[in-house]
Parts: structure tokens; sequence; C-alpha cells
């Protein structure tokens, strides 16, 4: 999985995606306040915050999973890494200004405990559409998918301050289809017949959908009590 997505990243497709993660470090205010991504991946948006102008000495990234974060070191970014759980972030309280999760778990609590007062969570989930073409060929019927927000937007203690969408239609042929397939949990949902019939696929037009929301905890509310 995490193979199929760096070769799938590396090409492109989800470019969009980078630069409005990116765009999130566009006032002066967070560019070296401190980022800490939960859930970094291979460091492919850590990557594109660099880009942007954030320092590597103030971005940080996390993940459970050893092969991931070796991966990401592997780019040699010079950012910080570690292998570590998002229920128990390695980080002392109030340690970064903009914390960011991609289509990755996070435990709320933490994120609040770690967040410098002010400072903004940034979550980027799937919309409705996202990539329904692929799930069309393993489900009898395609539900919108609910996304990743329910949490935040159920909790008194946070309140959404913006959000953005990022949605296009890409043709993907051969190799870019089975990675994009790869990647994803749909692999694993797949019938062996359906992996099959996916992976002799030498095209197909697929939807990229993406939902970006920035949240912050609401002025005023009473601090959280421990246990």
């Amino acid at each position: 999985m995490l193979a199929a997505r760096r070769q799938f990243l590396s090409e492109g497709y989800y470019q969009s995606l980078a630069t409005a993660v990116a765009a999130a470090a566009a006032d002066e205010a967070s560019i070296q306040s401190g980022w800490l991504e939960v859930g970094c991946g291979e460091g492919y948006y850590l990557s594109a915050l660099q880009q942007r102008g954030v320092p590597a000495s103030d971005l940080w990234g996390i993940d459970i999973a050893k092969a991931a974060v070796q991966m990401a070191a592997q780019r040699k970014l010079g950012v910080n890494l570690a292998v570590a759980a998002a229920r128990a972030l390695p980080f002392f309280d109030h340690s970064f200004t903009r914390i960011l999760s991609i289509f990755s778990p996070f435990d709320l609590a933490e994120i609040e405990r770690v967040l410098r007062p002010g400072g903004r969570f940034i979550v980027v989930g799937p919309g409705e559409a996202h990539l329904r073409e692929i799930k069309a060929l393993i489900y009898a019927s395609v539900q919108p998918h609910a996304g990743n927000f329910a949490s935040l937007d159920q909790n008194a203690r946070w309140q959404e301050a913006s959000r953005s969408k990022v949605q296009e239609g890409v043709l993907l042929k051969d190799a870019a289809l089975q990675s994009l397939f790869r990647m994803t949990p749909y692999y694993w949902s797949a019938t062996p017949a359906q992996q099959q019939h996916i992976e002799t696929l030498s095209e197909l037009e697929v939807t990229l959908d993406f939902e970006l929301r920035c949240y912050e905890v609401a002025v005023g509310t009473p601090e959280p009590i421990d246990g």
C-alpha cells in the first residue's frame, strides 16, 4: 500500500490537493510557528508545505507505521519525523500552531492538548464523490462518503473556521490506475475476482473529491476535565 501510494503521488495526481493544503500555510503567522502532520505517511504533504515556505525545522510528522516514516526519511527533507500513535502524541502541551490530518485517524483530546491557543486543526477527508467509479466496481450500492469530520462537528469545544473543496476528474491508465487502487482500503474490501477485474482495466475516469476544513477551539468553552 505504501509503495503504491508513493508511486501514485509522485506522478502528481493529487497535486491540486497538495496545493490546497499548502495554501493553509499562506499567512505569515503560521509559517514559522510549528506544524505537525498526524499520519504523515511517506511525507508527500510535508514536502508540499516545505515548498510553500515552511522551514524544515518547524515541520513535524508522525505515523504509526515504521515503514512509512522510513519512506518519509528517504525524501531527505530535513523535517522532524517520529514513529508514534495518534492517541499518544510524543509532544509537550501547546507545541504547535497548525496540526494537519489527511485521511488519517486522530485523537481529538490529544490534538487539543498539543495545539497552541488560537491554533488551527486542518482536516482533509474524502468528499461524497471521491473515487465513486472504483467503488461502483466493488459494491452493489454506492453510498456517498460520509467524510471524517463528525467528531469535530459534534463537539461543542470546536468550531469550523473555514472550508474548501477540491474536485476534478482524471483519466488513469494502466500502472497509475493500479497504484491508486492498491493504495486505498477498497483494494482490501474487494474480492479476489474484483481485484483481478480492476487490475485488468487499461483505463478508468476517476473522480477525485476532497474536503479541507479548518477548525479551532471555540472561544469561551471550558477547559476539559482530565479523567
